[in-house]
């Protein structure tokens, strides 16, 4: 999904709010989009924001879990 590569992008340049807005479109797009889930976790966690960080990280393993 290009538009998670571009989040990704904008996470690792450190504009953080940019990357936040990128992956909320990626995750509607896709919303069982697993690595989404994980990156947009970890960009929750860079931004102190842990509670809802770890909603994202067992919605990913739920997604994980459905596919095997």
């Amino acid at each position: 999904i290009p538009i998670y590569h571009y989040a990704k992008l904008l996470e690792w340049c450190g504009k953080l709010d940019e990357a936040e807005e990128k992956y909320l479109e990626c995750l509607e797009i896709c919303p069982e989009f697993a690595r989404g889930l994980i990156s947009y976790a970890e960009l929750l966690k860079q931004k102190g924001q842990q509670d809802l960080a770890n909603q994202f990280l067992q919605k990913s393993r739920e997604v994980t879990k459905k596919r095997t």
